[in-house]
């Protein structure tokens, strides 16, 4: 017997609820999977991913039809809405036999789940697209990006990025490595330097972005394990003391989160600049290599 898809698997999970499909043979169109009830592919001139369909039967299985749903009625009584839900407004995970569709304000969740090697993982960040037919079984879905399970990388990385995350470093800025240099001044600059490059190995790397999705404020207080070695990070005030006492200076008013300045960041005392210049944070022409000031995603979180 050939193996189901993810969204036959969804499917099932759910309870394989009536979609209106009618007996028929063949493969699905638009996830390749065996068919056993389907209907003839019916577009809408607004598709336009003709490139990701599977096969050219033309058909497609009820399974597609229940994971495309723009007026999921099972999904709204799974996420407690009153109203019909589009499915590629959620992540949707099967675990055990289950089906667990969530929203990105469930991120903490998202993690456990992936920690517990679900047998579907299609987790999306947008909301806009139908991922669940582009998935693969024996792979994480982040938005159009797959990857191997890994959970002991994404454990790792999950708590790294809290580490940077939870004292005042944006999403953006660890994703991309372009950092403000306020935001360095305001912990302890090794300490800094010591996870930035453990960042830097991995930065680009799907499974990187996807810890920093997952990433949240607080998350490593008896949570996820970290790569913070004994002695290097936030302990005993290590960073965030400076922080309190840089905070406790003559510096009123500091960046935005969106990256605007204030009347109070023209005025950087020369100590501070040499400090940086012998740190190695100015280029040649004693530029500071600063980047966007910590705009987040979509989400903010």
């Amino acid at each position: 017997m050939a193996a189901l898809s993810c969204a036959q698997t969804i499917y099932c999970a759910a309870g394989s609820p009536d979609v209106g499909a009618e007996l028929c043979e063949g493969v699905c169109c638009s996830c390749s999977g065996p068919m056993g009830k389907g209907l003839e592919a019916d577009f809408s001139d607004k598709f336009m991913d003709y490139d990701k369909l599977s096969s050219g039967s033309g058909w497609v299985c009820d399974a597609c039809l229940f994971c495309i749903s723009e007026k999921s009625e099972r999904l709204a009584s799974m996420v407690g809405k009153d109203k019909p839900q589009r499915m590629r407004n959620y992540s949707h995970f099967v675990l055990g036999g289950e089906w667990i569709p969530l929203s990105k304000s469930d991120k903490r969740r998202m993690l456990g789940i992936l920690l517990s090697v679900p047998e579907v993982a299609v987790i999306s960040n947008s909301g806009q697209k139908h991922l669940i037919a582009r998935s693969q079984a024996g792979r994480w879905q982040f938005e159009e990006q797959k990857m191997v399970p890994d959970t002991v990388a994404l454990g790792e990385l999950v708590g790294l990025v809290e580490d940077l995350y939870d004292v005042g470093f944006s999403k953006r800025e660890i994703l991309s490595g372009d950092y403000s240099v306020r935001r360095i001044m305001n912990v302890d600059v090794d300490w800094w330097r010591e996870l930035d490059g453990r960042c830097n190995v991995v930065r680009g790397a799907v499974m990187f972005e996807l810890a920093v999705f997952l990433a949240q404020k607080g998350g490593n207080d008896g949570g996820i394990g970290s790569l913070r070695e004994p002695g290097v990070g936030v302990v005993e005030g290590h960073g965030r003391r400076l922080q309190e006492e840089i905070r406790e200076g003559d510096m009123e008013s500091v960046s935005d989160e969106t990256g605007g300045r204030s009347h109070g960041d023209k005025q950087f005392p020369e100590a501070g600049q040499l400090a940086l210049f012998q740190a190695g944070f100015f280029d040649g022409d004693k530029r500071p290599r600063t980047g966007d000031a910590g705009v987040e995603g979509r989400d903010g979180s």
